[in-house]
């Protein structure tokens, strides 16, 4: 065998566990009557249970409270707010545009004054706005009257994690099962190898280092539907063995009449609290703790979503 020849065959066989894992049948959500299928499939199959709890998710309101902490430097809450809405997502009647709209309740306890005054004002100004950008943005503003520094959208009505450009830009890994109330559920690892990083800046010591996406996600091994998810912000420093986390969030979800798994805890951690101790590894501490908690889901229908759309009929 020449040497050239012996270099193709140690290629070869260097390249054979990659691709047998790449293929090999793991249990997959619906696949078929075995239940058995590839890596793909399980993700292209989650995917799809994510566009569904999008799509159901729209039609549904719940009761909210977000519990917002500011954090010292010893670790212990300096701050802290609790703000009780009723939560729906808002749908612009121009092109189905959507976002989170929050019908606060109380603030500290506090019961808000002519609640129903001030959201029907709201509505009728966002429905008039001269774009749905502005429409969206009046939405939005009102959920940030109540916050401290944060602004957080999306994470609700919507569940990230794996984008479905996944194949060029995310490594995944199935690793393992677990048991999810009574119910068995596979974990999948990922993290985001190449693409556009997050913008927020980082230390100068970490270089030309990019904040990238990286999680586990609990998956139902029958409907694919999602328990629970972790997905963090996470960039790679020189005196670090793994990526240092900046953005933690931790999401549960529980059982519903309305065919998917609905949120019922979702907890961001901002862990922009950079230190570096000489000799010591680096970290990042958490300066502010955003956590939602939701019940009393139900579906609104046809009657709420004709009420906007009558609001934004009106003369001007």
């Amino acid at each position: 065998m020449s040497g050239l020849q012996a270099a193709l065959v140690v290629l070869l066989l260097t390249a054979l566990p990659v691709y047998a894992r790449a293929q090999t049948a793991i249990p997959t959500c619906g696949a078929s009557p075995s239940g058995s299928g590839t890596l793909d499939d399980l993700v292209v199959r989650h995917l799809a249970a994510v566009d569904e709890y999008r799509r159901t998710f729209r039609n549904l309101s719940a009761l909210e409270t977000k519990t917002i902490e500011l954090i010292s430097a010893s670790g212990t809450p300096e701050k802290r707010r609790e703000i009780v809405s009723d939560f729906v997502v808002y749908r612009s009647s121009r092109d189905e545009t959507a976002t989170e709209y929050r019908d606060v309740r109380s603030v500290d306890g506090k019961a808000i004054e002519n609640r129903g005054e001030r959201a029907l004002k709201l509505l009728t100004n966002a429905a008039r706005a001269e774009s749905v950008k502005k429409e969206l943005e009046a939405i939005d503003r009102e959920t940030r009257r109540y916050e401290f520094r944060r602004h957080l959208r999306g994470a609700t009505a919507s569940q990230g994690g794996i984008p479905k450009q996944w194949r060029e830009t995310v490594h995944v890994e199935l690793a393992g099962g677990e048991r999810i109330a009574e119910r068995d559920v596979l974990v999948l690892v990922y993290r985001q190898t190449s693409g556009p990083g997050s913008s927020l800046p980082l230390p100068k010591e970490f270089g030309n280092a990019n904040l990238r996406s990286q999680g586990r996600l609990w998956i139902d091994r029958e409907t694919c539907q999602l328990w629970r998810a972790v997905w963090e912000l996470a960039a790679s420093h020189p005196a670090a063995s793994e990526p240092l986390v900046m953005i933690h969030a931790e999401s549960t979800y529980a059982p519903s009449s309305f065919g998917i798994l609905v949120p019922e805890r979702i907890v961001f951690e901002w862990r922009q609290r950079f230190s570096h101790v000489k000799n010591d590894v680096p970290s990042f501490g958490v300066s502010e703790r955003t956590t939602f908690t939701y019940a009393s889901f139900k579906r609104f229908g046809v009657a709420t979503d004709e009420q906007l759309r009558v609001l934004e009929e009106q003369p001007r």
